[in-house]
């Protein structure tokens, strides 16, 4: 493989491509599946210890959209599985993220476009994340369901003065300067230098000095009120956040107001306090425990079984949840 260019698509949506010492993975344009994932990990593994591949580009497919995630129909999928099928796709999901965490070499996600959420564990995990200039988070709907699963928790339960809390519950998108400034991107970088910068990895230049050479001010930031989510947004459930939002007064009622408005009607939504619940609980975890409790959360919800509450929302995990190694390789078999 090492040396040469070859094209590889597969039943995936994933295509796969090797340029001299780059490895290329370019999703498909369709709902983000656990096939898709895998086929990352593997190609992933087959380069782990190859002399000959220095780095690897995570990329989309283009058209001003990076990946739109699994989308209603293949949560419906997952939903429909038995028990155990569920299970394991969602474990193996964890571990693709996993895998992506403790990879040895480069990993550069090129990310133009709009990016689903539940799909932002696909770069998240990486050690470069580079947005260009049509760079959007697209957060979920809190009432539509629990989607913060392959370490989106742990991301969002890390960012400060519970950002990410308020990021999960008022839904919206996400611009590339906020993006950076939460430490979610690594690098701002103009959409018309990403073939440049394909090139130089495929040369084995030096990803950090290729990648800091060609970054550009994202432009200004949007200023949240953050003390006023640090206070409001440390609850346990969305009926009380709103209570503190209303209880604002001075220079930030208005903006309390109207946020209040916007989660009244998650303050009645189970999916949504179950979302809140989930970042609370993985807030003092490393990534490879908090991907066993979200793991855990995602096939309860799933499966519609009663889920738990704010302090034994891991306990007990269930069952089939992913034993990931903390060496290199997780180990095979989920099950």
């Amino acid at each position: 493989m090492a040396g040469s260019l070859e094209r590889e698509t597969g039943t995936d949506g994933l295509i796969v491509l090797t340029d001299r010492a780059l490895l290329r993975l370019a999703l498909s344009a369709g709902p983000l599946s656990s096939a898709m994932r895998q086929g990352m990990t593997s190609a992933m593994r087959q380069v782990a210890r190859d002399p000959m591949i220095y780095a690897t580009v995570i990329e989309g497919p283009g058209g001003g959209v990076f990946s739109p995630g699994r989308g209603a129909a293949e949560m419906a999928r997952l939903a429909a599985l038995p028990d155990v099928d569920r299970r394991n796709a969602l474990a193996a999901d964890a571990e693709a993220a996993w895998h992506l965490h403790r990879f040895g070499k480069p990993t550069v996600a090129l990310i133009a476009g709009e990016v689903s959420a539940d799909a932002a564990p696909l770069f998240l995990h990486g050690t470069h994340r580079a947005g260009a200039e049509s760079f959007t988070l697209v957060l979920p709907d809190p009432c539509a369901g629990v989607y913060a699963d392959c370490g989106l928790a742990h991301w969002l339960a890390s960012l400060p003065d519970r950002i990410g809390a308020y990021l999960m519950l008022t839904g919206g998108r996400l611009g590339r300067a906020e993006a950076l400034a939460l430490g979610l991107l690594t690098h701002a970088i103009p959409e018309t230098k990403l073939g440049q910068i394909r090139s130089a990895l495929a040369d084995a230049e030096p990803v950090d000095p290729v990648l800091d050479g060609l970054a550009v001010d994202p432009g200004p930031v949007t200023r949240w009120p953050r003390s006023t989510i640090a206070d409001c947004f440390d609850a346990d459930a969305v009926g009380e956040i709103v209570g503190r939002l209303e209880r604002i007064t001075g220079s930030g009622e208005r903006w309390a107001r109207e946020t209040a408005a916007r989660l009244r009607p998650a303050a009645a939504s189970e999916a949504a306090d179950l979302s809140l619940r989930l970042l609370r609980a993985v807030a003092a975890l490393g990534l490879r425990d908090a991907l066993r409790v979200e793991h855990s959360v995602m096939v309860r919800w799933l499966a519609g079984r009663e889920l738990p509450g704010s302090a034994e929302i891991f306990l007990p995990l269930a069952p089939g949840a992913p034993e990931l190694s903390p060496h290199y390789e997780p180990p095979a078999g989920i099950v």
